[in-house]
């Protein structure tokens, strides 16, 4: 396959930079912290890793006076956080009433409920990603925290 040892070295270079990539990846996974964790924690340390995405929530629907925190749609730990906010039911245990059964009730609703547990929740809120587009989708669809259907 590779017939000169030129050629032979660059591949092995290659191979090794790749695999240092997926060890530091993988290191890095384990340093983050699983939780529980309680809103100040929340808070405290993604203002310091990204402090565009808090300024976004606290000027955004979900904060300020809303109530609302982060374990409230992303649950208490880093597992499937993301994951756990582009699902409806992150949505629908707060906002109710006659949008949300309109919703419920629209191809987009029913298809969601009917196929939602086969769906990658985790995928970013891009177009494409999902076979329907669900209450997060449409919403948060820029992942800045604000409603972009206002």
């Amino acid at each position: 396959m590779y017939p000169d040892a030129r050629q032979r070295r660059r591949f092995a270079a290659w191979t090794l930079i790749g695999l240092w990539f997926a060890a530091t990846a993988m290191a890095a996974d384990e340093t983050l912290p699983q939780g529980p964790f309680t809103e100040p924690e929340c808070l405290a340390c993604h203002l310091e890793r990204g402090p565009d995405l808090v300024t976004a929530w606290r000027n955004g629907p979900h904060g300020g006076v809303s109530g609302a925190g982060c374990s409230d749609c992303h649950g208490e730990r880093h597992a499937g956080a993301n994951a756990a906010a582009r699902r409806d039911r992150a949505c629908t245990g707060c906002h109710q009433g006659s949008e949300t059964h309109s919703y419920a009730t629209s191809k987009h609703g029913v298809i969601v409920r009917m196929q939602g547990d086969q769906q990658d929740w985790g995928q970013p809120l891009q177009r494409g990603r999902y076979r329907v587009p669900g209450c997060a989708y449409c919403h948060l669809h820029d992942s800045d925290h604000g409603d972009t259907m206002a």
